[in-house]
């Protein structure tokens, strides 16, 4: 049996909320421009359903850009699934975590992954979908 793209989970608040929850980041990490506003208003437009975009199929979803995207999946308003994730460079993700229920996830995360060998560069780009998955150990001597 394949795997789901999408998990059915996401959000049902209502579009404009989710502007708004967006405008608010964007001042709280001091990131945002009229671009992003425009990119963030176009994509709630077509999508007041977040999720729905999720159900497109991988080349559709591929042509949105990360930024909206991002700052929805690290708040848990949109599952994009697996073959979303692996298939796009998400090099907004650490900003986007800032100030996001991920936040402390993610520390504990790079702590782990430096625990077992992990470089600190690998423990950040592992996440973002840059990194090679096979360990550079470290020499504790």
């Amino acid at each position: 049996m394949p795997l789901a793209n999408v998990n059915a989970l996401g959000t049902s608040r209502p579009a404009g909320d989710l502007l708004a929850d967006h405008a608010r980041h964007q001042a709280i990490t001091g990131r945002g421009n009229a671009s992003t506003t425009e990119g963030a208003t176009t994509f709630m437009r077509q999508w007041p359903h977040p999720q729905d975009w999720a159900a497109q199929p991988l080349a559709c979803r591929l042509g949105e850009g990360p930024q909206t995207t991002s700052f929805l999946m690290v708040h848990g308003w949109l599952q994009s699934g697996y073959d979303y994730l692996v298939s796009r460079k998400l090099s907004s993700f650490w900003r986007e975590i800032t100030a996001s229920p991920l936040e402390a996830d993610m520390a504990r995360f790079r702590g782990g992954a430096e625990a077992i060998g992990y470089t600190p560069i690998q423990s950040l780009r592992s996440p973002s979908g840059a990194c090679s998955s096979r360990p550079t150990y470290v020499s504790r001597t």
